[in-house]
């Protein structure tokens, strides 16, 4: 885990301080994050297996891509300016995990998921057919499904499973 410098926020978002990832997973604040849905045209979802040294849930399917708003996302350091720093990150860890620059359209922020997350996330919404270039480090395949095959899906982070149960308007 790097000691690249992430935002420690309040549940509703307000900026508190500059913290290391490191620091943040180990004593569980909650920081901002983006996570890319990524549908096909024809309906689809592309989920990602996680790499194997993943610290959370190594092997598990989880979302397209997701990561952490660094504080190099935001523009002069300023914890403030969220609305540029989410589409930074997420443009930055769409191209870094499944190498793809297509266009992404905000679906919405949400405060940590009770007993899932400890995250506050803005989600995205992506259409792509690819062609995808994986990061080995993060991603150990992709995986096109429709919502009978993800049912078939296992492992599957608790984010993903709650996001396809209680976010996404995904049929």
């Amino acid at each position: 885990m790097s000691d690249e410098m992430v935002t420690h926020v309040h549940p509703d978002g307000r900026f508190i301080a500059w913290a290391t990832r490191k620091e943040v997973h180990d004593r569980l604040l909650v920081h901002r994050s983006v996570n890319i849905c990524v549908f096909h045209p024809d309906g689809r979802m592309l989920v990602q297996l996680r790499n194997r040294n993943k610290r959370n849930h190594p092997c598990f399917w989880d979302v397209a891509c997701s990561g952490h708003v660094d504080k190099e996302d935001h523009p002069n350091g300023d914890p403030h300016a969220t609305d540029v720093a989410f589409l930074s990150a997420a443009r930055r860890e769409l191209f870094e995990e499944i190498g793809i620059t297509d266009e992404i359209k905000e679906y919405g922020e949400f405060a940590p998921f009770d007993g899932v997350n400890y995250e506050r996330t803005m989600i995205y919404t992506c259409i792509s057919e690819g062609p995808f270039v994986l990061q080995p480090e993060e991603v150990e395949e992709v995986r096109w499904v429709t919502p009978e095959q993800f049912a078939q899906l296992s492992p599957v982070t608790p984010f993903l499973s709650h996001i396809v149960q209680h976010v996404l308007k995904w049929k």
